[in-house]
């Protein structure tokens, strides 16, 4: 194979590529986007309450593409769909609301 025609990188790491750097670019703005150069100073537990959002974002976001869709909505189980879809939501305002 020569040079002009070998790809870069294989196709199948594109889609990690793209959730790589999706997650860093919401990771970006959660974190490095306020403003420093300001006399604000904001608390240690603001930035773990940061974190803690980051964290259940990403997890809700990989446990409905990976399990809840494949599993509930694409083998027409909508109304298991919108239960586990919902019982999720509440737990991430539950453990939000525990944070503050």
């Amino acid at each position: 194979m020569d040079m002009a025609t070998a790809p870069l990188f294989s196709r199948r790491y594109v889609s990690w590529l793209i959730h790589w750097l999706g997650w860093g670019l919401l990771g970006y703005l959660l974190f490095f986007s306020q403003p420093f150069g300001s006399d604000i100073r904001l608390p240690h537990y603001f930035w773990v309450k940061q974190v803690i959002f980051f964290c259940l974002t990403v997890g809700t976001f990989y446990l409905n593409a990976q399990w809840m869709v494949p599993q509930l909505l694409l083998k027409e189980k909508t109304s298991q769909y919108i239960m586990a879809l919902l019982s999720v939501i509440l737990t991430v305002l539950i453990v939000l609301g525990l944070l503050g």
